[in-house]
C-alpha cells in the first residue's frame, strides 16, 4: 500500500476512533476565534487546537509577549483587527467560540465589542477568557476589559483593593466534587489534576448564578476560584484565573523548567465542548494518547479574503490565517 494510501486508512481508522470517544452529536468541527496573545510562542492554545481534528481557529492579535507589558502599536494593531477580525457581525457568527488569551479591548471599535458581546447572548457562541496575566497586572489593560459589556458575559470579577489585582501564588487546584456538577474536570482527579503546581492567579469573585468547578489551594487565598463557568443569554462562558501564557503559568504551561500538567490541552478541549453543549470524550486516556497522530494542514476561512500557509504569512500576507488540524 502506497505512503498515501496509508495515512488515509490511518485517519479514516483514527475518524471512527475519535467518533466513539467523543459520542455521536452530528456536530461539526468547532470554530475558534483567538484573541490577544495568541502566536504559538505566546500561548500553548495554538499548538492544542492546532493538534486536534475536532477544532479550527483564526488568530487576531492585539497583544505580544515582551514581558507581560506591551500591546501593539495602535496603528499596528488596528491593522490586524482588519486583516483578522470578522467583518460583519454575521461572519462572527459563523465562529462558535471566542478565546480571549491576556486581550486588550482597547484597539477594537465600539462596535466591534458589541458584536463579541451579542455573539455570545444572541447568537450562543461559547467563550473563556483568562485573567491572570498582563490584563490584570497593568490597569490600562484591566480596565479595557472591564469596561467593555464582553465582561458582563463572563461568571467573575476581579477583587480589588485600591485599585490593585491581588494575587494567588504557587497554588494547587482542588476539583469540585458536588453531585450535579458535569465532568469537566472531574476525569482528571485521578490523572494528578490536583497536584500540579501553579505559579499565579489573580484574586476573583465568582458572579451568582455561576458554577466554580475547580478552586485554588494556597497559603493565601484557598476556596478562591480557579475555573469559573455559566450561562448568559444563549451562549456559555468561561473564566480562568491564571494566563495561559508559554513559559508562564506552570499550572498550563511550563515556567523555570519545570513542566505545566500534562493533560492541560484536555481540560482545555474539555471546557471548550461544555461550553458548546456537546458531547464530552467518554476515554480521556485514549484522547489523549490520540493528540500527536497526524501533523496540522491549513484552510481557508469562509469569510476572509485570502488565506496565509504559515505563521510566518501572518505579518507579510496581510490574510487572516485560519488552522484546520488533522491527527
Amino acid at each position: 500500500m502506497s505512503r498515501v494510501g496509508s495515512t488515509l486508512r490511518r485517519g479514516a481508522l483514527i475518524g471512527l476512533v475519535l467518533a466513539s470517544l467523543l459520542g455521536a452529536t452530528g456536530a461539526g468541527v468547532v470554530r475558534v476565534l483567538m484573541v490577544g496573545q495568541v502566536f504559538p510562542y505566546e500561548t500553548p492554545v495554538a499548538g492544542w487546537l492546532e493538534s486536534d481534528p475536532a477544532f479550527t481557529y483564526v488568530v487576531v492579535p492585539v497583544r505580544r509577549d515582551t514581558g507581560g507589558w506591551d500591546r501593539y502599536p495602535e496603528a499596528e494593531a488596528k491593522k490586524y483587527v482588519r486583516m483578522y477580525f470578522p467583518r460583519t457581525y454575521s461572519c462572527l457568527t459563523d465562529y462558535d467560540f471566542l478565546c480571549y488569551v491576556d486581550t486588550y479591548f482597547g484597539h477594537f471599535t465600539p462596535q466591534q465589542v458589541d458584536f463579541m458581546y451579542r455573539a455570545i447572548r444572541d447568537s450562543g457562541l461559547g467563550g473563556l477568557t483568562t485573567l491572570g496575566g498582563g490584563i490584570s497586572w497593568v490597569a490600562e489593560f484591566r480596565q479595557s476589559w472591564e469596561r467593555s459589556s464582553v465582561a458582563s458575559a463572563f461568571p467573575t470579577e476581579y477583587i480589588q483593593t485600591y485599585d490593585r489585582i491581588l494575587y494567588v501564588e504557587n497554588f494547587k487546584i482542588t476539583i469540585v466534587r458536588r453531585p450535579g456538577i458535569p465532568p469537566v474536570f472531574t476525569p482528571f482527579i485521578e490523572l494528578g489534576a490536583e497536584e500540579q503546581p501553579g505559579r499565579q492567579c489573580a484574586e476573583l469573585r465568582a458572579k451568582d448564578g455561576s458554577t466554580t468547578f475547580a478552586t485554588l489551594r494556597a497559603a493565601r487565598g484557598t476556596g478562591m476560584p480557579f475555573t469559573v463557568a455559566w450561562q448568559y443569554g444563549k451562549g456559555t462562558t468561561w473564566s480562568v484565573a491564571s494566563d495561559i501564557q508559554s513559559d508562564y503559568n506552570l499550572w498550563w504551561t511550563r515556567w523555570g523548567g519545570s513542566d505545566g500538567y500534562k493533560y492541560a490541552m484536555d481540560v482545555f478541549l474539555n471546557m471548550v465542548l461544555y461550553a458548546l453543549g456537546r458531547d464530552l470524550p467518554q476515554d480521556i486516556m485514549e484522547w489523549h494518547r490520540l493528540g500527536a497522530c497526524f501533523p496540522s494542514t491549513r484552510k481557508r476561512s469562509p469569510c476572509s479574503s485570502s488565506s496565509a500557509t504559515s505563521w510566518r504569512d501572518l505579518a507579510q500576507t496581510g490574510s487572516p490565517l485560519t488552522v484546520r488540524s488533522q491527527r
